[in-house]
């Protein structure tokens, strides 16, 4: 598998990190300071965790997303919240080895807020069968694949759950009125088709039921 273009969502990511870029070279910053900027810009310079050393792909999830989403200062501290969902074929312990030696080398200190175990079920699951089942008879078009998503749903909660839908796309696209890089997923002016909307809450209603029967 290849890394994937994930510009949707690192839309906001990149304008702050060229923004990082211009107060990197502000007259009167320190060292620290510098180190600091430095560190959070190659932390951002993809969405794949490259910098931190975590950027695996696997066949079973694809490849790792990873970015720091949340930057704070307070009482003269610099923390960065860094968000990462990754390839199920790696472990929690050897991702936070990673994170952990990287962020030794400039003397940073680690905090894991939150931790999650990988969650996946096999392509050739009932469950998978019959919701792919359902979608391609709506469709009509055996083609097509359905989109499972891999973020932080309850899905990796609840047995037996997949994270999809809820929007039928169907050929959408964006109003003309709006411009480059606005409209999509996690950029500004986000917005999504209702009609497709609508049927994709009828689809996903579906799916429940006659999942619920398995």
């Amino acid at each position: 598998m290849k890394k994937t273009d994930y510009n949707l969502n690192f839309n906001f990511v990149e304008k702050a990190n060229k923004k990082l870029e211009e107060y990197k070279n502000l007259k009167g910053l320190n060292e620290q300071d510098k180190a600091i900027i430095e560190f959070i810009d190659n932390v951002n310079l993809d969405s794949y965790g490259t910098y931190l050393g975590i950027d695996k792909i696997d066949d079973i999830s694809g490849q790792t997303v990873s970015s720091g989403t949340v930057l704070r200062l307070v009482d003269n501290y610099v923390t960065m919240l860094n968000d990462c969902r990754h390839a199920v074929s790696n472990t929690n312990e050897e991702l936070m080895e990673r994170i952990i030696k990287k962020c030794n080398e400039f003397n940073f200190d680690v905090k894991f807020v939150d931790i999650s175990k990988p969650y996946y079920i096999d392509k050739q699951s009932d469950v998978v069968k019959l919701i792919t089942k359902i979608y391609h008879e709506r469709i009509n078009d055996t083609s097509k694949t359905m989109v499972i998503g891999k973020g932080g749903s309850y899905a990796g909660k609840i047995p037996n759950s997949v994270a999809t839908g809820i929007i039928l796309h169907d050929g959408y696209t964006k109003p003309s009125y709006l411009k480059e890089g606005h409209g999509g997923i996690h950029q500004p002016d986000e917005c999504m088709n209702i009609d497709g909307y609508i049927e994709g809450i009828k689809l996903f209603t579906r799916m429940v039921l006659e999942v619920d029967d398995l």
